[in-house]
């Protein structure tokens, strides 16, 4: 039987409710991540460093889920911008207008965590959907590492949605802090989703 995410209290934030929920912030990126924390890329400094600057971009989301006042998890992101380098790196032969943004186009969610302990409830599904409810774009970009099985299983995902995906990433890349993505595309209205 798989838990029910009733427990959980959300609540949306701008960039300031990011600041200020910082320490926690980190903490729940730290045990989602303890695997990984010696890779340059995934230092615990540079992911706030990524994740603050993006904080002050148009349409600007942070959704966080609590239990009695802990902080499980949380997702975040932004409407990607017209010179968004989003799409940088992507591989095989892609129609140029998939790849174009406008600015409204796009809403793109780049961080989806859990703390392990809280996993398998239904609380990323949760924090999804309020993620995007409301969203006033034509399409909502995942970016997901390509060998990620212990948060957002891409093929799952991609079965009840019906998703484009594209790859994208540095297989062939010498340089040892990048990190091969898939990006998964779903176009919709986001005005009154229910399930992600």
């Amino acid at each position: 039987m798989k838990p029910s995410p009733a427990e959980l209290i959300i609540q949306r934030h701008d960039g300031q409710g990011l600041r200020e929920q910082k320490d926690e912030i980190l903490s729940v990126y730290q045990e989602a991540y303890t695997e990984r924390l010696h890779d340059p890329f995934f230092y615990p400094a540079r992911f706030w460093e990524r994740i603050e600057r993006g904080s002050v971009r148009k349409g600007f989301r942070l959704v966080t889920g609590r239990v009695t006042d802990e902080l499980v998890g949380f997702t975040l992101e932004s409407v990607l911008p017209a010179q968004s380098s989003w799409w940088r790196g992507t591989k095989g032969d892609v129609d140029p207008e998939l790849l174009r943004e406008t600015g409204t186009r796009t809403f793109g969610v780049n961080e989806l965590m859990v703390r392990p302990a809280w996993r398998r409830r239904g609380y990323a599904s949760a924090l999804s959907t309020a993620l995007l409810d409301g969203l006033s774009v034509e399409r909502v970009t995942l970016l997901v590492r390509a060998e990620n099985t212990g948060g957002y299983p891409l093929q799952p995902l991609a079965d009840r949605i019906d998703l484009l995906v594209k790859r994208r990433g540095a297989m062939d890349d010498p340089q040892p802090h990048r990190v091969r993505m898939t990006s998964v595309i779903r176009a919709g209205d986001f005005g009154h989703r229910h399930s992600l």
